[in-house]
C-alpha cells in the first residue's frame, strides 16, 4: 500500500464535508447524480457492440 491511497480518504471526506457546508445539499445531490450519470455513459461507450450472427 502507499501512502497516498491510504491519505486520499480522509482527505477527500474533509474536502466533502467543507463543500456540503459552503455550497448546500441540493448541489451535492445534483453533483452527485451528474457523475453517476457520466459514469454510466462511460461504462455504456466502453461495451463493445455485439456482432451480429451471420
Amino acid at each position: 500500500m502507499t501512502i497516498s491511497g491510504n491519505i486520499g480518504g480522509p482527505v477527500l471526506s474533509i474536502a466533502s464535508g467543507i463543500i456540503l457546508d459552503r455550497v448546500g445539499e441540493e448541489f451535492a445531490i445534483i453533483f452527485c447524480a451528474n457523475l453517476i450519470a457520466i459514469g454510466r455513459i462511460n461504462i455504456f461507450s466502453a461495451i463493445p457492440p455485439k456482432k451480429e450472427l451471420e
